[in-house]
């Protein structure tokens, strides 16, 4: 992969492109050859496979070129010489200077994402901890993307997004003019991959001005198409991230889910716009117990809520510790919300059969 990452900073636009389909293509074998050695050194139980923070998961880290690559770029100089929404093919000049390097920054993170796709909580856990301890999120993506998309810019409107889908983006197809569409391309990205960092650094913001630009923003163009996703992961089909790993193939996610003792429904939350809850129902001796996950309308900016709905046979510090789980799962280890039921099943199901429930870490 090092021998193709400089050529996203090269300063051609169709280089750039060429080059971003191979440094992809490099990325995804990355995954697979780290995932692949990460589950071979792994000395935990399998029953513990879903706890993404162990310390086994620190053998993952990511190519160190494209650190390299992320973190050179810094802070763009967006306010002087970039374009408008409205610019034309003429206002946008030579490919040079300012454009070759907005291209290559957000290139370099649509790589980063790449890299992330399809992997283990165990290997994503590895390079979300590279990317907090570069401080990338903070120092570079999240500046850069405010400026480009004007959120909490004195005297200028955000970049409405109303006519594009954010949550898709064709990089050989890319015109110079659309450079915005691609910077919410990549917050999008940012939100699916890593929202754990991007809440992070939002909760930490102490502009109010720029917290409530970015929150509407997110709620308006970003959260309808992320939660979406997370509700079409519980139809068919679908790919959990233990299967990705196993390389199993997709199957319904009510199918991960739902047996002779265990349902799943999603609803809308009454009176509250762009609000979902998906609850789990588990019968034991014909009593039913219950738990939801709420979804925000600014999710993931504000974390999912866990729902105490119906304890049945189970000590309450336990039962506690299991919702504990969903909500660490899904708020700080970056997991889906399929994964996270998925886990409180199978803690549920063993704590019936007298074993020992899944690992998860509390720190």
């Amino acid at each position: 992969m090092s021998q193709f990452v400089y050529l996203l900073h090269e300063p051609h636009l169709e280089t750039q492109q060429e080059g971003y389909g191979l440094v992809r293509t490099a990325a995804l074998k990355y995954t697979e050859h780290v995932v692949m050695e990460v589950g071979l050194n792994s000395t935990a139980p399998s029953s513990a496979s879903v706890s993404a923070s162990a310390p086994e998961g620190a053998e993952a880290r990511l190519p160190t070129e494209l650190i390299q690559l992320l973190d050179a770029y810094g802070i763009l100089d967006l306010d002087d010489e970039g374009w408008e929404e409205e610019d034309t093919e003429e206002d946008v000049g030579d490919w040079s200077g300012l454009h070759q390097r907005q291209f290559g920054f957000f290139l370099g993170w649509m790589a980063l994402f790449d890299i992330m796709e399809n992997t283990s909580l165990r290997v994503r856990a590895g390079y979300v901890e590279d990317i907090r301890n570069g401080e990338l999120v903070s120092r570079h993506l999240m500046p850069n993307l405010c400026r480009m998309l004007r959120l909490g810019q004195p005297g200028k409107k955000p970049v409405r997004m109303d006519l594009y889908e954010v949550d898709s983006f064709y990089v050989q197809l890319f015109e110079p003019t659309s450079m915005t569409v691609l910077g919410a391309h990549v917050y999008y990205r940012a939100l699916r991959a890593i929202p754990s960092l991007v809440r992070v650094w939002w909760t930490e913001c102490k502009d109010r001005q720029l917290s409530n630009a970015i929150a509407t923003y997110t709620a308006s163009y970003f959260s309808p198409v992320l939660v979406s996703a997370e509700l079409a992961s519980l139809r068919p089909p679908f790919q959990s991230e233990q299967q990705a790993t196993a390389g199993q193939p997709q199957v319904s996610g009510r199918e991960l889910l739902e047996d002779e003792a265990t349902s799943v429904r999603v609803s809308g939350v009454g009176g509250q716009a762009g609000s979902w809850e998906v609850s789990m129902s588990y019968v034991i001796d014909e009593q039913k117990m219950e738990m939801g996950v709420k979804l925000p309308s600014e999710y993931p900016l504000r974390n999912v809520e866990v729902k105490d709905g119906r304890r049945v046979g189970v000590p309450e510090t336990k039962w506690r510790g299991w919702l504990f789980a969903v909500q660490q799962l899904v708020g700080t280890q970056n997991g889906h919300v399929v994964d996270a039921l998925g886990m409180f099943k199978k803690n549920v199901s063993l704590h019936f059969e007298g074993q020992v429930e899944c690992a998860i870490c509390y720190s």
